[in-house]
């Protein structure tokens, strides 16, 4: 018995002295990141770090984005991060395999700070470090001196008869823009995986009932020659006047090149008053945003909001359950209400109320003397009459 409470003794000193794990505040030097100088689309890296402190229960990296206030987790039953083992230096891929709770996928962006932690997965931080990739400067571009053409003897002359040599006219060539020829968005659209009860008559059409939802999933391909390379800039919207979608909109989860493709999947949420919605999604490229081709190449923003490709649209059909049929009870009409009623009958009928009922009385006087007749034939003779007396 003392031997089992010393070996529980030590195992709670062990794991005692694992949670009291403290912060290494100089430790923060062993993490560092490789990440690109700048970029202009969502971009990855690693994160690295020494074990200060060996550990062989592993270790858990984590990423707060300043666009959430969650951390990303790992997986379910794990408190967050991605979960390392191995020898010192560790090294993990950001946004890798890093998630967060409600199963959205880390992206990484140019311009905003992130912060990543590495901790023992048991307890106590190892360090962590805020990293930024700045977005990359737009090259300033350079004139190009054009020298003058080559002058052409003329015909004419001056009244000295020397020759005189004129420049001829020269016509500016005009300017094209390049987002007119080079980039060009572009996508297709594809609904799939409905939840819905397609009904024969209109079957590109959505039905529900008020307050019902149904699912969908839709599949947009980038067809143009630009790159989809933020998702503030491109995305998935529905310009019905009233969204009856959820979420509102289509949010690209990572840069979509040309061929590529990306998948959203919607709940259609009924509205509680029966009608016809209409659902009209189109890819839209924000303004502001400037046009990227896959080489690198840019193309001047555009000045407000630009739907492009090809849309999808159909209706969402809100209409009410048909009842279900009910039985109707026709109720007895009170003997009062009725005209005359059951007296009013038997007055108007007292005659054949009375023969029926003579009838009745007739027919049971001969069943009667029916069963009872063998009792009258059993009944001993009448005495004979007393003879007179004859006088003398």
């Amino acid at each position: 018995m003392k031997k089992l409470f010393y070996a529980f003794a030590v195992c709670l000193a062990v794991i005692s002295a694992l949670s009291l794990v403290p912060f290494n505040a100089s430790a923060a030097q062993d993490v560092w990141v490789n990440i690109p100088s700048c970029s202009d689309v969502n971009y990855s890296g690693t994160v690295s770090w020494n074990d200060p402190q060996p550990n062989a229960a592993g270790f858990a990296v984590n990423v707060k984005s300043p666009e959430r206030s969650d951390w990303t987790e790992w997986g379910r039953g794990v408190e967050r991060g991605a979960v390392v083992t191995g020898q010192s230096p560790y090294s993990v891929p950001i946004p890798g395999q890093l998630h967060y709770g409600d199963d959205s996928s880390l992206v990484l962006k140019p311009g905003l700070t992130y912060t990543v932690k590495v901790s023992y997965t048991l307890a106590g931080d190892i360090g962590s470090l805020n990293f930024t990739v700045p977005r990359c400067p737009t090259p300033t571009p350079t004139k190009t001196a054009t020298p003058s053409p080559a002058p052409s003897p003329s015909s004419s002359g001056d009244s000295s008869g020397s020759t005189v040599t004129l420049s001829p006219a020269t016509t500016p060539s005009p300017k094209t823009s390049s987002v007119a020829t080079t980039c060009i968005d572009d996508a297709k659209l594809i609904a799939s995986n409905r939840t819905d009860v397609q009904a024969p008559d209109s079957p590109n059409n959505i039905h529900l009932e008020p307050e019902q939802e149904s699912q969908l999933t839709i599949t947009a391909t980038n067809i143009g020659a630009t790159k989809w390379y933020d998702g503030n800039y491109y995305k998935l919207i529905n310009l019905a006047p009233k969204n009856t979608l959820g979420p509102t909109y289509g949010h690209l989860p990572n840069a979509v090149d040309p061929s590529g493709q990306v998948n959203w999947t919607f709940k259609v949420l009924a509205p509680a008053e029966p009608g016809t919605y209409p659902i009209d999604l189109r890819m839209v490229h924000i303004s502001g945003g400037e046009y990227l081709k896959p080489n690198g190449s840019k193309c001047t923003a555009p000045a407000s909001d630009k739907p492009f490709g090809q849309g999808l649209s159909f209706n969402l059909i809100v209409t009410s359950p048909n009842p279900s049929p009910s039985m109707s009870v026709t109720p007895i009409a009170n003997q009062s209400e009725t005209s005359g009623g059951f007296m009013g009958w038997l007055s108007d009928n007292w005659l054949l109320v009375l023969l029926i009922l003579a009838i009745l009385a007739g027919l049971g006087t001969w069943l009667w003397f029916s069963k009872n007749k063998s009792s009258f034939s059993n009944l001993p003779p009448p005495p004979p009459p007393a003879n007179p007396s004859m006088p003398g």
